[in-house]
């Protein structure tokens, strides 16, 4: 599948026990929205800045867990995406998508540790160091266009997230 094969599976272990616990409790609507939001997102969430995988893999990955947790909150499965993934306010369901929330983590992260002297920091700088080297043209390699210069670069997770922020 892909590099973070391991941590994805994980993850979704994780989110598929706690479907099933959600699946044999009697909860009403409300409940299994609020236990979305504050029990099983924050669980899952906490690792996605880790996973070094392309976005359209990242999608696909967690499809079918959504699918089994729309119909307990009263929502009808043949819902367009783009309805399960809108605001409340927009009248959408609001599930997460991992996608859209490893490229949220990802900056974030790289942002708190970039140019601490921990060893995280320390490997960032390293890291895009190279990737300034390997790209050969600018001290800021995440503003160019990647799809032109992206077989240039050494897989790494600076270039999915590079390849993330460019799709957006």
């Amino acid at each position: 599948m892909g590099y973070c094969t391991d941590t994805l599976e994980k993850i979704k272990a994780k989110t598929q026990e706690w479907v099933d616990l959600m699946k044999n409790g009697k909860m009403h609507m409300r409940q299994v929205w609020l236990s979305v939001d504050r029990q099983c997102w924050p669980t899952v969430g906490c690792g996605l800045y880790n996973i070094a995988d392309p976005f359209s893999q990242l999608a696909a990955f967690f499809k079918n867990l959504d699918y089994q947790l729309i119909p307990y909150g009263w929502v009808i499965i043949i819902c367009k995406a783009l309805v399960q993934q809108s605001d409340r306010g927009f009248y959408g369901v609001r599930l997460s998508h991992v996608g859209v929330e490893n490229l949220i983590e990802c900056p974030n992260k790289l942002l708190m540790h970039y140019e601490c002297l921990a060893s995280l920091g320390l490997k960032l700088q390293a890291s895009m160091d190279c990737l300034v080297i390997e790209l050969g043209m600018l001290l800021q390699p995440l503003i160019v266009r990647c799809k032109q210069y992206l077989t240039w670069v050494t897989s790494s997770w600076l270039r999915f997230l590079w390849e993330k922020i460019d799709m957006f």
